[in-house]
């Protein structure tokens, strides 16, 4: 107890010492460019020059984009601290979309409570301490369940936290954030296997609350592979005592009931979580990828170079190597091209279409580590060593192309992601490995030459391949080599991609392959050293060990180092032009991205979002299905599984279901010299500060405004009703539609509206059956309408006058969804194939929409209880039996270590 307590002291503080640039105020720690924050003017229009400089310089253009993924929803999560929960539902983007099912920064993951005590963008860099520091702690624990000495634990939790998967992952802190418990999994899993413990139990509860964290966490791809690894560990423990008879028919029963006990209990502390996805994914574009779609994704295998040199394959340019390169290019006439040499021809980064991005192929464990992996795996501990050499050879095989990676679409959670993420299991594995390794060479002094001997040898190897790559890695040769392998991976004729293929790329490709080699070897060299260094002082291991630590630690600092710098928050909020007219007049309804120009969109499309604005389009980890559909019949490929693109034609604004979908305002972006085009029903509003591009080729940007968008809620008195939703669609994206007058809805919703008062009418020939509202003979020539009353994020209320009718309400159904009708509950319909229709009887009423999700209040009385359950599980006293089994294993080990 005390060595984990010391341990958990240790993380945090060496969390806080390699997050303290970020946690440093005015600093934070972001995962994109702080200039695509600011769509309309550069950040040198919007902040001081000297401010300017200093981002641009600190600034290092990452693998993601936390502003425009993450921050909206963080923000959204806590904009409203006083209720008992954080919203439900997000009705800023796309139609609406249940918040807390998304898989994307869910406000159920532990770490997100954090932003509730500090602010976006802040909250990052200590959110990733947090991680960071839990992810070595639970590294450490998972050892000493293994047996490994507090010593070579604590190097385990350095090699876990700090390797090069978990470091560059920790800008997509959702996944970071379920691989943190998989060594708490393993360390339950272990536990609930060892007979000898006093209480093992307590296993139960350690798996059980990793398995709840991993999927609270939001990612459960991630989760999965905590799951499948300790369920790994458990069954190859039984099939080994089953088959050695070390292991009675009654322990493998219990073995096996604590392992499921542990696996309910976990999936229950995330049924929140989990419940609230199972109900959204089967209405999302969130579909489960087929084996070829997942094995274009795969890891090349030449890739698996980036673990000895992760810099190699992918290394994200720093802002000044961008900006050098671009005036190069500028100089040469050519387009930039700061993409690795290497990169390019191995690794097919190029390819859009299987986007193996350095992002994903980022990791290291470092040279040292990985030759202490490569010891640990022939003279470690038999047992453990040989269920990490399978995890991690599972862990590659599941991320490169190969039969075991197209039988793993067929589980759930790993049919819907990038399988490299896998690899996160492999480095986990092989650092597992390295520990081994490591405890052997202290506890056996032969054992320790043969690590050191092993260390020189790669030394050895890695300095001579440089020595051979200073004088045979010619730019010319180089340019031979790169330039087929480019060539085939961009489908382009080889000629052509030598002549495109800048000298500079080819010098920078060489210079970093020599740093590479070189920097391999010397921090090989140096754990050598080390090791050598703690062989002869044994007596005193500090500074030796001291120095090891630093062999295995420093790559992956540097690897860090390179991959991300604190980031300036003074000025990263200012509002962009845009947004400022949108808040001098706030829009009623939403906009629309429409960009003709076919050139990156000028204003991102989540960034409404952050000022309360509604967006048709945007991007978000999935969707409901239903709007995809609409805009896919507005402009066929308009729609991706993440997200609505831009649309291309300005001329599909005049389109009437605009209208219904309550799009006021449009952002246009036309090619250069392209007069703009005279679109019914709109007109144009000036952007205040926005000036005229310099450069004559630039597209230009217009704000265009609707004349009469219908509003959050109108009233219709006919409903044309149409045999399936197909058909449904094509008539709302046909211009002769009247939003004003009529809905349309599917035959499985006649039989609510005739219940409610609409009734048959006669139908023209060829038209699709109608139904009518009769209206209020007491009132005749009142028109019914809605004034909104309250609009929050899960609650909407209007008050109705009028002869009423079907009220049409722009927003996106969901079955969660629940209508009220002067405190009444009322049927809630899908109508216009997306949207949400009330019937409301004719005079003065309230109409309250509401969302009740149901899956999630069922699992926050699920989550305390599975977890209460788990901890009194621990804390129960160990059964006689089990005892008197774990004391008579104990002789039996102790007769056969004294027999001869």
């Amino acid at each position: 107890m005390r060595a984990a307590l010391l341990a958990a002291i240790l993380a945090l503080l060496g969390a806080l010492a390699w997050f303290a640039p970020f946690l440093a105020p005015g600093r934070a720690l972001l995962g994109t460019h702080p200039l695509l924050y600011r769509p309309f003017s550069g950040a040198r229009d919007l902040i001081p020059a000297a401010q300017c400089e200093e981002i641009v310089h600190a600034a290092r253009p990452l693998y993601g984009d936390k502003l425009l993924q993450h921050d909206p929803e963080v923000r959204l999560s806590w904009m409203r601290r006083g209720d008992p929960l954080p919203p439900t539902w997000n009705p800023q983007v796309l139609g609406g979309v249940p918040h807390l099912a998304t898989g994307l920064s869910s406000s159920l993951a532990p770490w997100m409570w954090l932003a509730a005590l500090v602010e976006p963008p802040r909250c990052y860099a200590v959110i990733a301490t947090v991680m960071t520091a839990l992810a070595g702690w639970f590294a450490f624990l998972m050892l000493r369940a293994f047996g490994v000495a507090s010593p070579a634990a604590t190097f385990g939790a350095l090699l876990f936290a700090g390797s090069g998967w978990m470091s560059i992952h920790q800008e997509y802190f959702q996944l970071t954030g379920a691989a943190t418990w998989l060594p708490l999994a393993l360390c339950g899993a272990k536990r609930i296997t060892d007979t000898d413990d006093e209480r093992p139990w307590r296993g139960v509860f350690a798996l059980g609350v990793a398995i709840g964290g991993a999927f609270l966490s939001g990612f459960p791809q991630i989760a999965v592979y905590a799951l499948l690894a300790a369920g790994l560990w458990i069954g190859l423990t039984l099939l080994v005592g089953l088959a050695r008879r070390t292991c009675s028919l009654r322990s493998a029963g219990r073995i096996v009931a604590a392992g499921a006990f542990a696996a309910v209990g976990g999936l229950g502390i995330a049924s929140p979580q989990l419940l609230s996805t199972a109900q959204f994914v089967r209405l999302s574009t969130r579909t489960a990828l087929g084996a070829s779609v997942v094995e274009r994704q795969a890891l090349p295998p030449c890739a698996l170079l980036g673990f000895v040199f992760p810099d190699l394959l992918g290394r994200a340019p720093t802002q000044a190597e961008i900006d050098a390169e671009a005036a190069v290019a500028r100089s040469e006439r050519r387009a930039p091209r700061p993409e690795s040499l290497f990169g390019l021809a191995l690794a097919d980064t190029a390819r859009a279409d299987v986007r193996n991005n350095p992002f994903e192929i980022g990791c290291t464990l470092g040279p040292a580590a990985l030759a202490l992996a490569l010891f640990g795996a022939l003279c470690g501990r038999r047992g453990a060593r040989l269920f990490f050499s399978l995890l991690a050879a599972l862990g590659f095989a599941l991320a490169l192309p190969g039969p075991l990676l197209h039988a793993s679409v067929a589980l759930p959670g790993l049919d819907i992601g990038d399988p490299k993420r896998a690899l996160f299991v492999a480095q986990a594995a092989l650092g597992v490995l390295a520990v081994l390794g490591l405890e052997r060479a202290f506890a056996d002094e032969r054992a320790g030459r043969r690590a050191t001997a092993l260390l020189f040898a790669c030394t050895l190897l890695l300095f001579t391949l440089a020595a051979a790559a200073g004088f045979l890695a010619t730019p010319e040769r180089l340019e031979a080599w790169a330039a087929p392998r480019i060539a085939a991976s961009l489908g382009l004729p080889e000629a052509e991609v030598r002549a495109g293929l800048p000298a500079i790329v080819v010098g920078r490709g060489r210079d970093l392959l020599l740093r590479e080699l070189a920097g391999a070897g010397l921090f090989c060299a140096l754990a050598a050293l080390a090791l050598a260094w703690r062989q002869k002082w044994r007596a005193r291991p500090l500074a030796p060990t001291l120095a090891l630590f630093a062999a295995l630690a420093l790559p992956l600092w540097l690897f860090w180092r390179d991959a991300t710098s604190p980031i300036p928050t003074a000025g990263l909020d200012a509002r962009p032009p845009l947004v400022d007219l949108l808040l001098k007049a706030p829009p009623r309804g939403r906009i629309l991205h429409v960009n003709a120009a076919g050139t990156v969109p000028a204003l991102p499309p989540k960034l409404p979002m952050l000022y309360g604005v509604r967006d048709a389009q945007g991007y978000v980890a999935a969707f409901l299905r239903t709007w995809q559909e609409l805009f896919e019949a507005i402009e066929p490929g308009s729609t991706l599984s993440v997200g609505i693109l831009p649309l291309k034609d300005p001329a599909k604004l005049a389109l009437p279901l605009f209208r219904r979908l309550d799009v006021e305002y449009a952002l246009v972006e036309l090619p250069a010299g392209a007069a703009p085009p005279s679109v019914a029903g709109w007109s144009e509003v000036a952007i205040p500060g926005a000036t005229e591009p310099d450069d004559p080729a630039e597209p230009r940007l217009h704000w265009w405004k609707a004349a009469a968008p219908l509003g959050r809620a109108s009233f219709v008195a006919t409903v044309r009703l149409f045999p399936d939703e197909d058909e449904v669609v094509r008539r709302l994206v046909d211009p002769a539609l009247d939003p004003e007058r009529e809905c349309c809805a599917s035959e499985a919703a006649a039989a609510a509206l005739l219940a409610s008062g609409f009734v048959d009418a006669p139908a023209g020939p060829g038209e699709a059956r109608r139904l009518t509202w009769p209206g209020d003979p007491a009132a005749p020539g009142r028109a019914a309408r809605a004034t909104p009353l309250e609009l929050r994020p899960a609650a909407l209320r209007f008050a109705t006058e009028g002869g009423g009718g079907l009220l049409v309400q722009s927003d996106a159904w969901y079955p969660t969804w629940r209508a009220r009708v002067d405190g009444r509950e009322v049927p809630l319909l899908r109508v216009d194939h997306a949207l949400r229709g009330v019937v409301v009887p004719a005079g003065d009423h309230v109409v309250e929409l509401v969302d009740v999700p149901r899956p999630l209040l069922l699992g926050l009385f699920l989550a305390p209880a599975a977890f209460v359950l788990l901890l009194l599980v621990a804390l129960a006293r160990r059964d006689p039996a089990d005892e008197t089994d774990a004391t008579g294993a104990a002789h039996a080990r102790s007769a056969a270590i004294v027999a001869p």
